[in-house]
Formats: structure tokens, sequence, C-alpha cells
């Protein structure tokens, strides 16, 4: 199950009312490593903890990438995949259809 803010509070308010990690554990139902992890951070910094963004991150398209791709649409009114393999002939320039 995938951790929000609103299970973040419940884990260390439940910590402090002094239930185990196993009883969180199986209430949430993670890990109870990870239960006693994101305690551990709470106790030494104070503060309830964050969660990082996952993923690779997303690649910003300049402005001339943008306007390639639209001019090259709107000439040709192909799918994104098609898109790509029009671009390449065309200019080059390897784009690929999921940035599209």
């Amino acid at each position: 199950m995938k951790l929000n803010d609103t299970k973040i509070r419940y884990i260390i308010n439940q910590m402090n009312l002094g239930k185990s990690t196993r009883q969180v554990r199986q209430d949430i139902q993670i890990s109870h490593e990870r239960v006693r992890k994101i305690y551990k951070k709470y106790k030494q910094t104070g503060i309830f903890p964050v969660l990082q963004s996952v993923g690779r991150p997303k690649k910003q398209l300049t402005e001339t990438e943008i306007n390639l791709i639209i001019t090259s649409f709107s000439k040709h009114k192909v799918s994104a995949s098609w898109l790509t393999k029009i671009i390449k002939c065309e200019f080059d320039i390897k784009q690929y259809y999921n940035y599209l």
C-alpha cells in the first residue's frame, strides 16, 4: 500500500500512543521496518517526514522543440509515434513520442 502524508501522521501518532510497530504495520499494511524507519526519522528531526517524489525527472522541451512539434503536427496530422519518425527523417532529430 502506498504511503501518503496522512498515513505517516497516523504511524507517528499511533507510535506516540504506545502501539508496537507490528500493530501499526497491520493497520496500514506495510513492513514493520518501514514503520520503524519513519518513526526513527521523526524522533531524530522532530518533524513529520516528507516523502520524496519517485521516478525519473521530467525532461523539459525547449521552445524550438515545441515549435518543431507543433509545425510538424499541423502539417502532417498524425499520431505521436508517427510524428517522431517524421521529425527524425525531416530534421534528423531524435524526439521520443512520449514527450509529444
